[in-house]
């Protein structure tokens, strides 16, 4: 074996080749200091979740997560002690199962006698924390101030965190109710092979909110970003990007006119033809029709009785709101959040006066409204027409 054979190993199986490495007389002198700090290295390569990367990898091609820990793995390695090391954010990018490596190694800074400073939102790392900061309440004008200093109980315990009424679960981020089934066309691409990819075949559906996840180092961004982005650049804008491994994509078609290599097959002028058709001839707005009147969502207008009547930004943004979750009764809150941001207590009045405008846009009688009716105490819902009060 030769030193090119042993870089295009994994980190693990270079560890067990020098774990096996047999060695004897002024050889086995010669390379004994040399051998302990490879596998020291190594060693902290594979303590930070490394194991699976080659030595022979470029820098480049690495992922930010995979960069950090080599950056972590190197201070860890030098033994230094009494440094402040200050972090920003340092989680960005991580899978939670490598962000569990990164706390670990952060420990690992403190105990041989450093300390660690870190910017965090992360909720792990707050609460892996030996002593937390809490800056706010908001940003920009609303920030500024230190709200709570402590453990994590002392931040959850002061009522103006935001940061606190998170981790106490007092305010979470609700998941939806039912996810978008897209509108039936996909990109597919076919035998990716880039950096860790290992030939994969992936469908991306359109018209929907879609995320690649896994670990650090799994091949998201080498899937994402260097195959699927560096493509539709080169093929639909013309950008001078090469791509990473892959032997096909289909579902170009989408605008499938703004490419057009020569030669081409007749399917290629027949989707170039079919994308220049569907931009001269587009698709109507999109119109919701009410008890009384027409909301058109694109032009932010109402029609009612043959009078085009145009919405206010904050109007149009209550109406959306409402129309997103038709049916059902959308809290005072929420709405006043939709409006005057995360600092809306205070700002009921203002909703109401908002409301009362819109009534008067969209309802026959606004004083006896049928389509934006009142929940009272909770809030406000949007009736369809055709639809049940």
């Amino acid at each position: 074996m030769n030193i090119m054979d042993f870089c295009a190993m994994p980190i693990s199986e270079e560890l067990k080749f020098i774990d096996n490495l047999k060695l004897t007389g002024s050889m086995a002198v010669i390379a004994e200091q040399i051998v302990r700090e490879i596998r020291s290295r190594l060693s902290f390569l594979q303590a930070v979740g490394l194991s699976y990367l080659t030595l022979s990898r470029s820098a480049a091609t690495l992922s930010g997560g995979e960069s950090q820990r080599i950056r972590l793995a190197t201070q860890i390695g030098s033994s230094l002690i009494g440094v402040l090391y200050i972090l920003d954010e340092p989680s960005i990018g991580l899978h939670q199962r490598d962000n569990d490596k990164l706390l670990d190694t952060l420990r690992r800074l403190r105990d041989i006698g450093n300390s660690v400073l870190v910017v965090e939102h992360d909720e792990d790392t707050m609460r892996a924390a030996d002593f937390l900061v809490d800056v706010g309440p908001g940003a920009g004008v609303h920030g500024g101030e230190i709200i709570a200093a402590g453990t994590v109980d002392d931040i959850i315990a002061a009522p103006r965190s935001i940061t606190g009424q998170y981790l106490s679960g007092a305010k979470k981020i609700p998941l939806p109710e039912k996810r978008r089934e897209g509108n039936g066309k996909s990109l597919k691409i076919f035998g990716a092979a880039e950096n860790n990819l290992r030939h994969i075949d992936v469908e991306f559906p359109l018209g929907t909110f879609t995320c690649v996840t896994g670990v650090s180092g799994s091949g998201k961004s080498s899937l994402v970003n260097e195959i699927l982005y560096k493509k539709l650049a080169g093929s639909l804008n013309r950008a001078r990007t090469r791509p990473g491994k892959f032997d096909r994509i289909e579902g170009l078609e989408i605008g499938a006119d703004d490419y057009l290599p020569k030669p081409f097959l007749p399917k290629e002028l027949l989707l170039r033809v079919q994308a220049i058709l569907h931009r001269t001839y587009p698709e109507p707005h999109r119109t919701v029709e009410l008890a009384a009147s027409t909301v058109d969502l694109e032009k932010a207008e109402v029609w009612k009785n043959g009078e085009r009547l145009p919405l206010t930004a904050k109007e149009l943004q209550l109406f959306q709101k409402l129309y997103e979750n038709a049916g059902r009764i959308v809290t005072t809150g929420i709405l006043c959040e939709t409006i005057c941001g995360e600092f809306w207590q205070g700002y009921e009045s203002t909703l109401s006066t908002h409301i009362r405008h819109l009534r008067e846009k969209i309802e026959a009688n606004p004083s006896k409204p049928v389509s934006l009716v009142t929940a009272k105490g909770l809030g406000y819902r949007i009736n369809l027409k055709g639809a049940k009060s």
